[in-house]
C-alpha cells in the first residue's frame, strides 16, 4: 500500500500538470487503495450524488475493500465574514458559485483519509491568468481534523 504522503504529494504533482499544463478542468476522481493496487475513478459530481454522497462513497469504498482514499476536485469557495450570507449558503438557498466574482475563489480539493479516521485535506487557489490560462496556488494543509460534508472516515 502506497503511504498517503505519497499519494497525496502524487496527487498534487498530477492535478497541477492536468490545470496548468494540459489546460483542463480537473475531473472529480477516486483513487482507492486496496493495499495491493490503486482503483481510479472519474466520475460527475451531480447534486444527486452530493446529497447522497455520506451513503454512496462508503458504499463504494466497502466495495472496493479500501484501505484508503484519495477524492480529488474542483470547486467554490468563500472567505466572506457576512452572517446572513453564510447563513443562506449552509441553508442551501445560496450557492458559491452564484456568489460575485469578487466574494468567490476557484480552489483545488485533495482529500486524504485512511479507514478509520486519519484524515488530511489540502487546498489551493486556483488564479486566472491575464492569458486565460489557470495556475495552482500553494497548497494548504488543514492543520486541524478537517470538518467537510464529503469526509467520510468509516466504512
Amino acid at each position: 500500500m502506497a503511504t498517503l504522503e505519497k499519494l497525496v504529494t502524487d496527487a498534487k504533482r498530477l492535478s497541477r500538470y492536468i490545470i496548468e499544463e494540459i489546460g483542463e478542468e480537473h475531473q472529480p476522481t477516486l483513487l482507492l487503495d486496496d493495499g495491493e493496487e490503486i482503483t481510479v475513478i472519474q466520475f460527475k459530481l451531480s447534486d444527486t450524488l452530493k446529497e447522497d454522497w455520506q451513503a454512496f462513497l462508503p458504499a463504494l469504498l466497502r466495495h472496493y475493500n479500501a484501505q484508503c482514499y484519495l477524492l480529488i476536485i474542483e470547486g467554490w469557495a468563500t472567505k466572506t465574514q457576512d452572517p446572513k450570507l453564510i447563513k443562506e449558503l449552509e441553508d442551501g438557498r445560496m450557492r458559491v458559485s452564484n456568489l460575485p466574482p469578487d466574494d468567490r475563489t476557484e480552489v483545488l480539493v485533495i482529500q486524504a483519509v485512511e479507514k478509520g479516521g486519519v484524515c488530511q485535506l489540502c487546498t489551493a487557489e486556483i488564479k486566472l491568468l491575464p492569458d486565460n490560462k489557470r495556475q495552482v496556488g500553494e497548497f494548504k494543509e488543514d492543520s486541524e481534523t478537517p470538518t467537510w460534508r464529503m469526509i467520510v472516515k468509516d466504512w
